[in-house]
C-alpha cells in the first residue's frame, strides 16, 4: 500500500510523521505531548513515499526508494537519526515494513521482475539476505502479523485478483488465490491472535471487506477504516463488537493524499493528510468521544509534502 505519509506512535505523548517533499527530500516532524517541531529535512534524492516502523519505545525505523529505486533506511534512535543504510535491491513498489518483535523487522518489495522479496533485520544492525517471494505482482506487498513466528502478506496478481502467502515459523507457503478482483491495492489488520482482515476496492468501486484504504486495530473488538472519497474529502467507518457503523465524513476540506492513521494509546486516534491549499499537512483527533476537526500541523514553511 503506497501512503504519501507515514505516521508512528513509539510512546503514549510521542508522534513521529515522515513525508516525502516535491523536492525528493524526506522530511520528518513530532509531536511532543504539547506542540509540533517544525519540519526538518532529512536527506534529499528519493522517489517513493516513506514507510515509518516502530520498534520498540522512542525508536523507529524509515525506508525510502533512492534515486536508482533501491531501498534505503534510517533509524531513530530516540535521540538522533543514525544515518542512511543501503539494501541493494531494486524495486517497483514502495517498502512495507512491519515488526513482529522488539527490535525485529520484516520488509517485502516487488522487483523489476515483478515477484515479491522480503529481508530482516534482526538486531544490533545486522540483516539477513534476501529472499524471493516469487509470484508475478502487479502491486507491492501488503504484510502483517499476529504472532513473532506469522507472517501473512498480500498482493495482487497479474490479473489483479488478490493473492495471499503466509509464513509459519520458518517455512513460506505458496501463493494462494482470494477469489476477489480488485482496483486497488490491499490494506490489513490483524486484531489479535489468529486473527486477519482484508480491506480492498473492488470494480465497483466499492470497499470489499474480505481510492486507498487505511485500518488500524486498537484492540481485539474493534477496527477503524478511513478512505479519500469520490469528492476528496475524508470519511470513516469503524467495526466494533462485531458489527459496522455507518459511513462519517470527517470534514469539508479537501485532502490529495490517503489517509495516514496511528493510535499513540487506548482511546485516541491521530489522523494525517496533505491538503489541497498549498500542500501542507492537516491532523486530526480522536479523543475517545469526538473528532478535533482539521487543524494545519505546524509547518510547512517553504516545504510542499508529494501528494502523489
Amino acid at each position: 500500500m503506497t501512503h504519501q505519509l507515514s505516521s508512528v506512535s513509539t510512546s503514549s505523548g510521542r508522534i513521529d510523521v515522515v513525508g516525502l517533499g516535491t523536492d525528493s527530500s524526506c522530511y520528518h516532524m513530532s509531536w511532543d505531548g504539547s506542540s509540533w517541531t517544525g519540519w526538518n529535512t532529512i536527506k534529499g534524492g528519493f522517489t517513493s513515499p516513506p514507510e515509518a516502523i516502530a520498534v520498540n519505545p522512542n525508536r523507529f525505523f524509515i525506508f525510502l526508494l533512492g534515486s536508482h529505486n533501491d531501498c534505503r533506511y534510517n533509524i531513530w534512535t530516540g535521540v538522533q537519526w543514525n544515518g542512511w543504510g543501503a539494501l541493494e535491491k531494486g524495486c517497483t513498489s514502495t517498502v512495507r515494513a512491519i515488526s513482529r518483535a522488539p527490535e525485529r523487522v520484516d520488509i517485502f518489495v516487488r522487483d523489476y521482475g515483478s515477484e515479491g522479496w522480503t529481508r530482516s533485520y534482526t538486531g544490533n544492525y545486522r540483516w539477513s539476505k534476501w529472499t524471493n517471494l516469487g509470484g508475478i505482482l502487479n502491486s507491492g506487498i501488503e504484510a502483517v502479523s499476529w504472532g513473532p513466528d506469522r507472517i501473512d502478506i498480500f498482493a495482487l496478481g497479474n490479473d489483479n485478483t488478490v493473492l495471499h502467502k503466509w509464513l509459519d515459523g520458518n517455512d513460506w507457503s505458496d501463493w494462494e488465490s482470494l477469489g476477489i478482483v480488485a482496483t486497488g491495492p490491499v490494506s490489513a489488520v490483524s486484531r489479535g491472535l489468529n486473527s486477519i482482515d482484508v480491506f480492498v476496492k473492488g470494480t465497483d468501486n466499492a470497499l470489499r471487506h474480505n481510492s486507498d484504504i487505511k485500518v488500524i486495530s486498537r484492540d481485539k473488538d474493534r477496527m477503524d477504516v478511513f478512505v479519500r472519497g469520490s469528492k476528496n474529502d475524508a470519511w470513516h467507518i469503524y467495526w466494533h463488537n462485531g458489527r459496522w457503523s455507518q459511513w462519517g465524513r470527517l470534514g469539508d476540506d479537501i485532502i490529495l493524499s490517503s489517509i495516514s492513521a496511528v493510535s499513540r494509546e487506548a482511546g485516541t486516534m491521530d489522523i494525517f493528510a496533505v491538503a489541497g491549499e498549498k500542500s501542507a499537512i492537516l491532523h486530526q483527533t480522536w479523543n475517545g468521544e469526538t473528532w478535533s476537526g482539521w487543524k494545519p500541523c505546524a509547518g510547512p514553511v517553504g516545504i510542499q509534502i508529494r501528494n502523489t
